[in-house]
């Protein structure tokens, strides 16, 4: 719910920066604003619009935005735009301005009066008809709380500003096409909440710093709001963003303890792309430190992650035939203070090494209902429900496999081809061909660790250890393999022998 919050008030300053790219005259400017604001939110009113000497002034500007559950809302009470008399033209908004969110999840309703506050701003528009530039600069734009209500009561207490300094960038606003590059210094977040119900309290504090914002569009303006009926049309969308050091510090109480948590990293980078061959994203975050103190602890709680990453890829557009699918996450170099080592293994038995969890998935697949498209939202639950996923698998690959931790390492490839239909073969899932190949290092000498820490009790090793001699071949020390294969009968082989 936080997030749909941040991103409506976004969109309340986004709005006037992108939008206002449009000639050199004030009211060419006002003109391609308007056809911006339209496509963008469906419409907009203003109490007024008067042309005096070089300035064309708006007042009242409200535009709104609504879906099923969210609505939006935001007023600019004045707007100049001002003809410099070289061929561009100043615009100037109220340095602070106001908007109302609604939001509805599962019967709890959340309203919340934000405003939109900006220091030192100025931004100017040049170029032609046909490619127009807003250049933009700020030392500060913040968005904050002024007031918030859950079902109808108001929080007191409650806290918000997300506060961009430093901020500088241009937009380039082509006939169909739109491009972004902004640069922040920083971004500072402060965030504080009461529980009504039981007075339990919350503090988060972030700093982001050296931010790099790029974005590019191509379409029609009006196939921009759903990814979907952007693509149908032909279109495309991307962006990039990129951040040096991060810090979040939270603190306050639960269940009537008090907690601390630090997150640290050196940086992060974001990445999406989406048009009619498919949506793919891409995230990663480096150097990642938490800290975490609880009265459950004597000692702080110490966390460290090399690196994490995430992606993603999937068809947009329903076909026959497959498209590129992907989904793949990593947490690398993991490790973890002494202190919870030492609740499960006080005698240090296992190597306390940096553990690493990794996985790869590509294949295609066959998109047979539009799974992006709000208007089929309902009818996309129900074919889930009833046991029609919109999404067939044709064939996936396993690009990465890796599992390290405690002195043991699992790795694996593998490709898997599946036919939709036999769906009786594997009792309702379409039949798998092809095989999986798998490693493991150190295995034993951790189930002997594990029997060491009492973990596993000598009785119970001889079960896993026999599994192991059942389905791995050795192949040095304390290293094993596996291949397993499935072959167009649905036979399943174990390196060469048949277990079903």
């Amino acid at each position: 719910m936080t997030n749909r919050v941040l991103l409506g008030a976004s969109v309340a300053w986004s709005a006037l920066a992108t939008a206002a790219a449009a000639d050199v005259t004030p009211e060419e400017v006002w003109s391609g604003m308007q056809s911006a604001i339209n496509a963008a939110y469906g419409g907009y009113t203003a109490a007024s619009e008067e042309r005096s000497g070089d300035t064309l002034t708006i007042t009242d500007l409200k535009v709104s935005q609504t879906d099923s559950d969210t609505s939006f809302t935001f007023v600019v009470p004045s707007m100049a735009l001002s003809d410099n008399g070289d061929g561009t033209v100043t615009v100037t908004t109220s340095p602070e301005y106001d908007g109302q969110m609604s939001v509805t999840d599962e019967g709890e309703k959340l309203d919340i009066d934000l405003y939109i506050r900006q220091i030192g701003a100025t931004m100017i528009v040049s170029g032609t008809a046909d490619d127009m530039t807003t250049t933009y600069n700020a030392e500060s734009v913040a968005v904050g709380l002024d007031e918030m209500l859950i079902n109808g009561k108001k929080m007191d207490d409650a806290m918000f500003e997300l506060s961009f300094n430093g901020m500088s960038g241009t937009t380039d606003l082509r006939p169909d096409a739109m491009e972004q590059a902004y640069d922040v210094e920083n971004i500072q977040l402060d965030l504080g909440l009461t529980d009504p119900e039981t007075g339990e309290k919350v503090k988060v504090e972030g700093l982001f710093d050296t931010i790099a914002f790029t974005s590019k569009s191509e379409g029609e303006n009006a196939a921009m709001q759903d990814f979907h009926r952007m693509a149908e049309a032909g279109g495309t969308m991307s962006f990039d963003v990129t951040t040096g050091s991060n810090t979040v510090n939270a603190s306050g109480t639960a269940d009537g303890s008090p907690f601390a948590v630090s997150l640290r990293s050196s940086g992060s980078s974001m990445s999406s792309n989406a048009n009619a061959d498919g949506l793919t994203y891409d995230s990663l975050a480096r150097d990642v430190q938490a800290v975490v103190q609880v009265n459950a602890f004597p000692q702080p709680i110490e966390l460290q992650i090399a690196e994490y990453s995430v992606n993603a890829a999937s068809p947009i557009l329903p076909s026959e035939e497959p498209a590129p699918v992907a989904l793949g996450f990593a947490l690398r170099d993991f490790t973890m203070s002494d202190a919870l080592w030492d609740i499960f293994d006080p005698a240090k038995v296992l190597p306390r090494i940096p553990a690493t969890i990794a996985l790869g998935l590509e294949g295609d697949a066959i998109l047979k209902a539009p799974l992006f498209d709000p208007a089929q939202s309902a009818r996309i639950e129900t074919m889930f429900e009833e046991g029609n996923p919109p999404v067939t698998l044709d064939n996936l690959s396993l690009t990465e496999l890796e599992i390290t931790a405690a002195g043991a390492m699992i790795t694996g490839t593998g490709d898997m081809m599946f036919d939709n239909t036999d769906l009786e073969t594997f009792d309702g899932f379409p039949r798998p061909e092809g095989q999986i190949a798998l490693r493991a290092v150190g295995l034993n000498g951790l189930l002997d660790n594990l029997g060491q820490m009492g973990i596993l009790p000598p009785e119970q090793l001889m079960g896993p250890r026999m599994m192991l001699s059942m389905f791995t071949v050795v192949e040095a020390q304390d290293t094993l393999t596996s291949t397993i294969e499935i072959k167009e009968g649905g036979q399943i082989l174990a390196n060469g022998q048949r277990i079903r």
